[in-house]
């Protein structure tokens, strides 16, 4: 079943029957906590990718960058050292902040460094 127009997420089916995740489903996954960044300086927006990258901006500007496939503890924060792959990263975080319906899953199937 395809989600219809008007909503941002996705069918989790595959999920609940125990299938493998489609390869086609997503290439990035926005996560939140917290609130509105603005207001809260704990609280971030994040981006997670299929290639195993996770970038995370708090509210106070702190940024979080881990290569997952490396680091799946995420114990090293190399934020600062990979600037294009970070400007990319951050491009698409921003993107997927605001988008509404179709949009985001369009932005979410797009392939990412």
């Amino acid at each position: 079943m395809n989600a219809p127009t008007y909503v941002d997420g996705r069918n989790l089916e595959w999920a609940l029957e125990g299938s493998p995740m489609p390869s086609d489903w997503r290439k990035s996954w926005l996560i939140q906590n917290g609130g509105c960044p603005s207001t809260n300086p704990k609280a971030f927006f994040g981006l997670v990718t299929e290639t195993g990258w996770k970038y995370v901006e708090y509210g106070d500007g702190f940024k979080e960058l881990y290569d997952l496939n490396a680091d799946p503890y995420e114990l090293q924060n190399i934020a600062g050292s990979q600037p294009v792959l970070e400007a990319a990263l951050h491009e698409r975080l921003n993107l997927l902040k605001t988008c509404k319906g179709s949009v985001c899953r369009s932005l979410e199937s797009e392939p990412l460094p």
